[in-house]
């Protein structure tokens, strides 16, 4: 959708494995070299291992676009395999026929045709992908496949490439023989914060851009701090960073937009990230346990979304950032008259006094700070702040301690000092009044959003006015809405209900 707005050919941080897109840094480097020459040299396994999202899929498929037409190539990327389907596959990416299910039928035949290759000096490889989901009995099948040799050389060439637990898997002890076999191998790692500018400048220059940054140098850390040097995350943040620029017109992504594009895809710091480690503060090792189960965490939310494209709905986003620009607009203008009724009031110094009460209205009115007269404010279920009674209980207790007075009044001069202490006395028992009655209506309002937020439902605001509860906001569903009406029932001291709720038609990555 901005491809045409900042002057993309095409979209420049796509995470698909698209060999034209693939940067190639002193580590990308040597893993293509090693997969170069213990092919064409004949070596046997290869291993190659990476992080998820590190670029494994897009090296190889590089490396495949590269073979010369002597090298015929096998490419398994499902791995939840059988040995029997493995072989099943190979023969028939090579245009083998299969004559029978028996592995043993089905390995004569590939040995018969790595003979005849190998008469005609060409290579047949093996790439397996995701190798790490493979079965022990599975791994150890595969290494009967480079059984199949001359007394000169292996007529098969094998690459295992994986996340770090296909390592781990060939340090068992069942697994020796295999891991004895592995003549190369190699590790991708995370990019370092130099690389990950040089490697967003080759996506874009990739995608056919060529003008000025597009991301600032604040923008630059926060991405790389975010995604750690991943190339897949580094990827999605642009992408949505990009998409934020695009939202509101701007030919440049600021920090800002680097933090929103990672709290809507779970990357930034959570809340109950710190209830975890609190309790750890004072353990070294707790704590790091604690740091490393955040990030797993938010490993996993980010993988499942990007695989499921629940990514925040585009229109959404848009009117989001659409609205909050009607606000900075408008704050903007008020701070501009703030300024000019300063600047005034150095002439004008009678008229500025009256300018600037007005201005503090207004103010006040903006951010919703109440006087007297204000509307009462309601408990936000998220948010929790002290609130100011309601209108209707402050004008009954100014009743109530009018009508006192009143009636203190009323005996004769003669017991003046007696009616003083009575005054006194009736002015006061009022006053108690209100702030017992407050402070019930705050107990209420407390125990109701305790009772909604423990059922995990936010965005929903509440407001008591005589054992009447008001609930107020939005929510993402109407089971929702449902729950925190019945939540609100289980509070003993509510009387009635008035829900307002109204519920959201999209729900975001987050919902």
């Amino acid at each position: 959708m901005y491809n045409s707005f900042f002057g993309f050919r095409e979209s420049p941080f796509n995470v698909t494995p698209d060999p034209d897109f693939l940067w190639m840094n002193s580590t990308y480097m040597e893993a293509f070299a090693t997969l170069q020459y213990g092919i064409e040299e004949k070596k046997g396994f290869i291993v190659v291992t990476g992080e998820v999202g590190t670029g494994k899929t897009t090296l190889l498929r590089k490396f495949m676009r590269t073979m010369g037409s002597s090298i015929h190539s096998v490419l398994i990327f499902n791995t939840y395999l059988t040995f029997t389907e493995l072989l099943r596959l190979t023969l028939r990416d090579l245009g083998l026929p299969i004559q029978s299910e028996d592995w043993l039928t089905m390995i004569e035949t590939l040995n018969g045709y790595l003979i005849e290759q190998l008469k005609n000096r060409h290579v047949v490889c093996l790439l397996i992908d995701e190798a790490q989901n493979l079965s022990d009995d599975a791994l150890e099948s595969v290494r009967f496949l480079s059984n199949l040799e001359t007394d000169k050389e292996k007529l098969i060439q094998i690459v295992l490439m994986g996340q770090p637990e296909l390592k781990d898997r060939l340090d068992q002890p069942q697994l020796r023989q295999l891991k004895q076999r592995v003549v190369l191998e190699c590790r991708l790692v995370p990019l370092e914060k130099d690389d990950v500018r040089s490697y967003i400048d080759f996506r874009l220059k990739a995608a056919g851009y060529e003008g000025p940054g597009l991301f600032q140098a604040g923008s630059l850390d926060r991405i790389t701090f975010y995604s750690k040097g991943i190339p897949r995350l580094i990827n999605v943040i642009c992408d949505n960073a990009l998409l934020s620029a695009y939202a509101g017109s701007q030919k440049m992504v600021t920090p800002q937009m680097v933090e929103e594009a990672a709290n809507d895809l779970r990357l930034g710091k959570r809340t109950h990230y710190k209830r975890e480690t609190a309790a750890a503060d004072l353990d070294p090792a707790g704590r790091e346990a604690a740091f490393q189960k955040r990030e797993d965490d938010q490993s996993d939310m980010v993988w499942e979304a990007i695989s499921s494209g629940s990514y925040p709905p585009l229109e959404r986003r848009l009117a989001r950032h659409r609205k909050r620009g009607w606000a900075r607009a408008g704050i903007g203008l008020l701070l501009a008259l703030i300024v000019l009724g300063l600047a005034g009031a150095f002439f004008y110094p009678k008229d500025a006094e009256d300018y600037l009460a007005y201005l503090r209205r207004g103010v006040e009115d903006l951010i919703g700070v109440g006087g007297e007269n204000k509307a009462p404010a309601r408990h936000d279920v998220t948010e929790r702040n002290e609130k100011v009674p309601p209108l209707a209980e402050t004008n009954e207790s100014e009743e109530s301690e009018a009508s006192m007075t009143d009636d203190t009044q009323k005996p004769s001069r003669a017991g003046k000092s007696a009616d003083g202490n009575a005054k006194s006395a009736g002015r006061q028992a009022p006053s108690r009044a209100s702030n017992d009655a407050e402070s019930r209506r705050n107990k209420i309002e407390l125990q109701i959003a305790k009772a909604i937020q423990n059922r995990a439902i936010e965005g929903v605001r509440v407001s008591v006015i005589d054992g009447t509860a008001f609930l107020d906001g939005r929510v993402a569903t109407e089971r929702q809405k449902s729950a925190a009406e019945q939540a609100t029932r289980s509070v003993p001291d509510v009387k009635d209900i008035r829900n307002r709720i109204e519920v959201n038609q999209e729900v975001g990555i987050g919902n």
